[in-house]
C-alpha cells in the first residue's frame, strides 16, 4: 500500500471536533503534569491524561483561584499522594515549577482510572487513582 493510499483513506474518515469527555470511568495514561496561569493570570495545576480506549486526551485542571485553593490544593495532594505512594510538604510549595518537574518524573506514563461527574452546577470534576489492575 502507497502513502497515497493511505493518505486517500484518512481523507474518508471523519474528523473529531468533540473533545468533551462525557461522565464515566475511563483509563487512561498521565502524559504530564503543568503548572499553568490563565489568560485572566489565575494559576492552576494541570493534568493531561491520554484516554486509551477513546483516543482522546483529558485536561484535568485544579484551579487556585482564591475560592477554590483550598479544595484544590487538598484533591491535588490526594491525586499526587495516590500515584505516588509519597506524601506532600509544604517545602514542595515554596517551588511549583520545581514540584511539578520533580511529579513528572514520578508519574508520567502511570496509568489511571479516571472519574468524571458533572455537578448540579454544571462543572465536571474529577477524580483520578494509580490503576491497580493494568492491562
Amino acid at each position: 500500500m502507497s502513502l497515497a493510499d493511505i493518505f486517500k483513506e484518512l481523507e474518508e474518515v471523519k474528523v473529531e471536533k468533540d473533545f468533551s469527555v462525557k461522565d464515566g470511568e475511563y483509563v487512561g495514561i498521565v502524559e504530564k503534569l503543568e503548572y499553568r496561569t490563565s489568560q485572566k493570570g489565575n494559576p492552576y495545576f494541570s493534568f493531561t491524561v491520554n484516554l486509551i480506549e477513546e483516543n482522546k486526551k483529558y485536561f484535568g485542571n485544579l484551579w487556585l483561584s482564591d475560592k477554590s485553593v483550598k479544595f484544590s490544593l487538598g484533591k491535588f495532594k490526594s491525586i499526587v499522594e495516590n500515584l505516588t505512594g509519597t506524601q506532600l510538604t509544604v517545602e514542595d510549595f515554596i517551588d511549583e515549577k520545581s514540584l511539578v518537574e520533580k511529579l513528572n518524573e514520578k508519574i508520567v506514563g502511570t496509568e489511571v482510572v479516571l472519574k468524571l461527574k458533572t455537578s448540579d452546577k454544571g462543572f465536571q470534576n474529577f477524580l483520578m487513582e494509580k490503576n491497580e489492575m493494568p492491562f
